[in-house]
């Protein structure tokens, strides 16, 4: 089993070599975020990430893959501004953010044709919107994995090979670091 999917995963980036290599970009990216020290870096790592997965979508013909990256950039920073100016504390940000995203969904559907998947990347962006304005790192990571598994679903059904391998490396990335933080806190509260 473990081999015709691998077969299949080569299939498809030989079908779309550019569109591919230009999200393994992106993975490399979005895999190194979630081990930045503070909120504020995972959130501007987490926007270049998103450049390369949009055009990367864009290649593939995902259309809600792009549209929702290509709006992850300016969310990212207006959030990684959070609690440092005032304009960006709004609770308006995630609701604004929200209703562009379920705009998305029709402009996806009605437009470009996209299947009901895109629902799930969709909802994985709604609840980011929330949650990524959190200034703890480590509740960030946690609530990651859901957004993550998501990801995963809609990168499989769009065809991302990069994408799949990403939020599987995502997966492992965010276990890793919620242990390597809780283990570096448990030692320092045992000095």
């Amino acid at each position: 089993m473990l081999q015709s999917f691998s077969g299949v995963l080569a299939d498809l980036f030989l079908q779309h070599p550019v569109a591919q290599a230009v999200g393994c970009a992106g993975m490399v990216i979005g895999c190194a975020s979630y081990h930045c020290r503070s909120a504020g870096r995972i959130l501007v790592a987490l926007c270049i990430a998103s450049l390369f997965w949009c055009v990367h979508f864009m290649l593939l013909g995902a259309a809600m893959g792009a549209f929702l990256n290509a709006f992850i950039i300016p969310r990212n920073v207006i959030y990684s501004r959070f609690g440092k100016s005032r304009w960006a504390d709004s609770v308006a940000w995630p609701v604004l953010f929200s209703a562009i995203f379920l705009a998305g969904l029709v402009y996806a559907r009605l437009v470009a044709g996209e299947s009901w998947i895109c629902l799930i990347p969709i909802s994985s962006m709604v609840i980011s919107n929330f949650v990524l304005r959190s200034r703890n790192a480590q509740f960030i990571r946690w609530i990651s994995i859901p957004i993550s598994l998501m990801w995963l679903v809609y990168n499989a059904f769009s065809g991302s090979v990069p994408g799949v391998i990403c939020e599987s490396f995502n997966q492992v990335s965010l276990y890793t670091a919620l242990f390597r933080y809780r283990a570096r806190r448990a030692t320092a509260d045992q000095r």
